[in-house]
This record gives structure tokens, sequence and C-alpha cells, in this order.
């Protein structure tokens, strides 16, 4: 009798001894405006090769949303906003050992003009003369009771800013607070503002 064997070949195997995960492409940090896209890379080595997920200030990322995967393990932010800011990293795992990447911090800015408070008055200023009373930088509840927000609208919590004017006593109708943007220079033939405003 006799066995014979030919034409062997692997699919989707791992060859060598078991080697620990080693991370050897770290996500770089990136700074982007309000909408825009941006993607961070890492890549792994190890036997058996490395499964990758990626954290944001330190907890698992479900992808879907403003996230997606790649196949090769690239993670895609879309039309980024402010709460998507922190620091990411990736993680790679294989039943041998697990990596963490180095972090990368991904700073969300405003577009030029505009401004959520967060970091200062932005462009914006609070005129200390020609008019009668001042706008109020505040996260939280205003002073009064029963009046004006309880979060701001950005980051929805009570740690966000806002700005504000106190309209009840000692105000009186008439007076004026005046908070100034910067120069805008129109492009087209309008220039449309937008904000949002509790009463």
């Amino acid at each position: 009798g006799f066995l014979a064997v030919d034409d062997i070949s692997y699919v989707n195997c791992d060859h060598g001894p078991p080697q620990k995960a080693v991370i050897t492409v770290n996500p770089v940090p990136k700074t982007v405006l309000i909408g825009d896209d941006v993607t961070f890379a890492c890549k792994a080595t190890g036997v058996p090769t490395p499964n990758i997920i990626w954290q944001k200030d330190g907890k698992n990322i479900a992808i879907g949303g403003h996230y997606s995967l790649s196949h090769d393990f690239v993670l895609t932010v879309t039309k980024v906003e402010k709460e998507n800011a922190g620091k990411y990293r990736c993680v790679a795992k294989n039943p041998q050992s697990s990596a963490k990447s180095k972090i990368a911090r991904l700073t969300v800015n405003n577009p030029p003009g505009s401004c959520d408070f967060e970091d200062g008055l932005c462009n914006f200023r609070d005129v200390q003369r020609d008019d009668d009373f001042n706008w109020i930088r505040q996260k939280g509840h205003t002073p009064s009771i029963h009046t004006g927000p309880s979060t701001d609208h950005t980051l929805k919590t009570q740690d966000g800013h806002y700005m504000y004017i106190e309209s009840s006593a000692p105000r009186s109708q008439g007076e004026i607070a005046i908070l100034q943007t910067s120069w805008v220079v129109l492009n087209e033939d309008k220039c449309n503002v937008s904000f949002w405003y509790h009463i």
C-alpha cells in the first residue's frame, strides 16, 4: 500500500511559533474642524494575527454612527462633532497577549467665525462700553430661579458653556447688552447666521 499527497496550501493561516501582539504603527494626533472627517491608522504583528479594537477615553468604541472601521482596522470618524474630541488608541489582542498603542488626541475646533464658548469667547467680545449691562459666560443653571437653561446646546451637559444675559430685575425695559462678533466678509450676496437660544 501507499499514501500520496500533493499541492498542499494554507488559507488564512499563521505560520511559526506563537508571538505576542506588538503595535507597529501608532495612531497620530489630529486637529480638525467641526463637520470634517478624520481617520486613525493602527497596525500590529503577532502570531496568531492580532485583532484590533479602538478606544476613546479608555472605553471601547461601538462601530456605527460617526464611527466606521475598514478591513485593515483604519478608524474613520465622519462629520466630527465636539463630543468626538478626546484620546484615541487601538488595542491589539491575540491569545498570547494584548498591546495598547500610544494615545492620539483628537482636537475639534470651531469653523472660523463660529463659537461654542467652551474655550472662552473665541472671536466674540462682550462690549464693556456703549451698553447698559454685560453678557456672562455660564455653565449649568443660571442664578435666577426657574429661568435659563440647565445645560448648554453643544455638550448638552452641565459642564458645557453658553452666554446669557440676566433680564430680570434690576434690568429695565430698553436696556441693551452687546455681544460683538469679529468682522465678517461677504463672499456672496448673503451671509447666513445660525444660533441656538433659550428664552
